[in-house]
């Protein structure tokens, strides 16, 4: 597949639905993560489109994009997991 293993764990409270804004998203450099495991971004940060303006529950996932969200957590305190539908991620225990 050629993409580079990335998570982020996060568990849901039973009853809510995770809703939250896309910030931007932004172009890196895959070999230099992949090498050294350091994000080296390669163009400034890029604006949502405006279909992706507002309270979302999915996000596209562009290769070689980091996207940034930001999300309400809470009443629950506790851990989160983050879901992705993407099946190779199950080979790096993603799922």
């Amino acid at each position: 597949m050629g993409s580079v293993p990335q998570c982020v764990k996060a568990v849901i409270h039973r009853g809510t639905d995770p809703i939250f804004q896309i910030l931007n998203r932004r172009d890196f450099y895959v070999e230099k993560y992949s090498k050294e495991r350091i994000i080296h971004f390669t163009c400034p940060t890029i604006p949502p489109e405006p279909q992706e303006r507002g309270l979302k529950e999915t996000v596209r996932a562009n290769p070689n994009q980091v996207n940034r969200i930001i999300m309400k957590f809470g009443p629950y305190t506790g851990y989160y997991v983050w879901h992705c539908h993407i099946l190779e991620h199950e080979d790096y225990e993603m799922m």
